[in-house]
């Protein structure tokens, strides 16, 4: 487009420009408008250009030229560059003189909308002082606003398009699946689509043991399954299938270089239909089907390609869904032991064949190889006797020399009770004898004998105090019984508290004589018997096993933590200096010899005949 630079020529160019710039739709037509209407307001424009593309990744691309889309603004690249980089206006000089002043300066500023960068848009202006560029500039910023609207206009655009879609695929999606019978969703299918989109014919098949069959087609209640027409119909389905694309014949914009279209061209040539399309509906994990309309009026217009792309993607898993579910027995029950008989007696899937041998030799040397069976359960250690010291008579604790986990010695003193109370007491009884004694002798002097037998008696009641409080005295020193280890008991937070006659002071339990108790599980006490030997790894000694013999069976279960048990009592065959009453650990008894497949199993087994035995009626 050439511009006059006479008056009456520059105002009807103006004049054409503004028409198109208020007029057109075309986003090309209005940005190149725009364009042209801002490079004629400014003084010194030799070019411009205008790039556009996706947001803030490209690539960009020229939409508008000025003066002429012939001139070549190559140059211009590199500012534009900059600014896409930068986000930001750029001012850079342009052409230089011979003395290296510039002649015109490069003027980039970036079209940013929503945060985003669109496009950016480049002048070419004759140099002038640096206020006469900022206003350029500023210019520049304030016409963008004018290409913001092209591009809001055009994503509202691709957005209503996307709605509508949506729109008709959820119509389309409800009106097929309110029906229960899958054949009766086919047929609401592909009447509903035959009628919208203006079809001469609309067909559905299945693929089924890798070959499609039809199922349903439009407007037709019974079709002859071998039919040329059904057959050639299947064929052209099955060569979408084969490619797993969209194919429509003549082809369009979508498919001409991605697929192959011979079988449908002839199908259309044959047939005098102006177009036909096959859509591959997706399952799950493979292509469930394949959809295929006929027409005989118009070719299929991006838009409809797109919402029956869109469908084959939505319908697919929908339809395979109702499918399964109608057919779930004799397409499921029935048809996986056929697939895994294949799949073993056929050449492929070796990786299969190799697994199942594997688990075959596996189990057969499972079922041949005997060891030795042992119950394994929870076992804790225990002292042969456990002796108690209890308080002998009310008081306070004066000293513990002793705690628990303590190893002590016979007649090791553990702890004192306070003796101040019984040594005043004794001091009163003795006196009160003295007493006695002195009224005794009086009253034999006197000839009383009846004074003197009542003073006898009081005299022996004194002496009976006296002696008990001695025989107290002894017993506030607590001395270990025997050679051994504390169990429980720590009274060094006790000092000078009372305790009543008969509180458990200690628990002593003796260093050379254990037994071991083994909590046995319910289900497996059938197999344990008096004399099996085992072995118990302690969890503090985890490198020293020691041996047991199993001396006793309590008859009486107990139930703890869920569980049952019985507790099995068991005598180790070495003694170590490192056991200690309370240790816990892992006992294994041995039962007698078993294959390693029942000894694996029989707890499941055994489960199995419980649940069964439960639901026998």
């Amino acid at each position: 487009m050439t511009y006059s630079t006479g008056l009456k020529g520059t105002t009807l160019a103006s004049d054409v420009l503004w028409k198109q710039f208020t007029d057109s739709d075309d986003n090309a037509v209005f940005v190149s408008s725009w364009l042209a209407l801002l490079c004629s307001s400014l003084e010194g424009v030799t070019g411009a250009l205008v790039l556009l593309g996706k947001p803030d990744s490209g690539p960009y691309s020229p939409i508008a030229v000025w003066p002429d889309p012939a001139h070549n603004l190559l140059y211009l690249v590199p500012v534009a560059e900059q600014a896409l980089a930068g986000r930001r206006g750029v001012l850079v000089p342009g052409e230089t003189d011979e003395s290296s002043a510039p002649k015109s300066r490069h003027i980039a500023y970036p079209i940013e909308v929503s945060g985003k960068i669109h496009g950016v848009t480049i002048l070419d202006v004759k140099e002038r002082p640096q206020r006469l560029l900022q206003d350029v500039m500023r210019q520049i910023h304030w016409g963008s606003a004018w290409l913001e609207i092209v591009i809001r206009r055009s994503d509202d655009g691709e957005s209503r398009a996307t709605i509508e879609r949506l729109a008709a695929l959820i119509e389309l999606t409800a009106r097929s699946v309110q029906f229960e019978k899958f054949q009766q969703m086919a047929m609401a299918l592909v009447n509903e689509l035959a009628s919208r989109l203006q079809c001469d014919r609309v067909s559905l098949g299945v693929t089924r043991r890798h070959v499609i069959e039809l199922l349903a087609v439009s407007n037709t209640s019974a079709f002859q399954k071998q039919s040329s027409l059904v057959q050639a119909t299947q064929t052209v389905m099955e060569e979408a299938i084969d490619q797993q694309c969209l194919i429509v014949s003549p082809a369009a914009d979508q498919n001409a270089d991605a697929c192959i279209t011979r079988i449908h061209d002839d199908f259309i040539k044959r047939h005098e239909l102006a177009a036909a399309c096959t859509v591959p509906l997706q399952g799950r994990k493979t292509t469930f089907g394949a959809l295929f309309l006929e027409r005989s009026s118009a070719p299929f217009d991006p838009a409809t390609l797109e919402l029956l792309r869109s469908m084959g993607y939505l319908l697919g898993p929908i339809l395979e869904t109702h499918w399964q579910q109608e057919h779930w027995f004799t397409a499921g029950m029935l048809r996986a032991p056929l697939r895994l008989f294949r799949r073993i007696a056929g050449p492929e899937h070796l990786a299969i064949k190799g697994g199942i041998v594997s688990a075959a030799i596996l189990i057969m040397t499972l079922a041949i190889i005997t060891t030795e069976y042992r119950i394994t359960a929870k076992t804790v250690i225990e002292g042969a006797v456990q002796r108690t010291l209890a308080a002998p008579f009310e008081g306070f604790i004066a000293s513990a020399d002793a705690r628990a986990s303590d190893v002590v010695r016979q007649g090791q003193v553990l702890c004192t009770l306070d003796s101040r109370d019984l040594v005043l007491e004794k001091r009163k009884w003795a006196t009160v004898g003295d007493q006695y004694s002195k009224k005794y002798r009086q009253s034999v002097a006197n000839h009383e004998r009846a004074t003197a037998q009542i003073t006898d008696a009081q005299l022996k009641q004194a002496e009976a105090e006296a002696a008990l409080l001695d025989e107290k005295l002894l017993r506030t020193r607590i001395t270990a019984p025997f050679d051994g280890v504390i169990i429980s008991g720590d009274l060094h937070q006790r000092l000078g508290s009372p305790v009543q006659q008969g509180e458990e002071l200690f628990k002593i339990a003796p260093l050379d004589h254990y037994r071991v108790i083994i909590q046995v599980d319910e289900r497996d006490i059938t197999y344990i018997k008096a004399g099996q030997k085992g072995a118990l790894v302690l969890s503090s000694l985890p490198h020293d096993p020691f041996r047991l013999v199993v001396k006793k069976i309590t008859p009486v279960s107990i139930s703890e933590e869920g569980k049952n048990y019985f507790r099995v009592e068991a005598q180790l065959e070495r003694i170590s200096d490192l056991l200690r009453p309370g240790m816990e650990g892992i006992g294994k008894i041995e039962s007698d010899r078993r294959t390693l497949l029942w000894i694996w199993t029989h707890g499941v087994l055994d489960w199995l005949r419980m649940k069964l035995w439960a639901w026998t009626p």
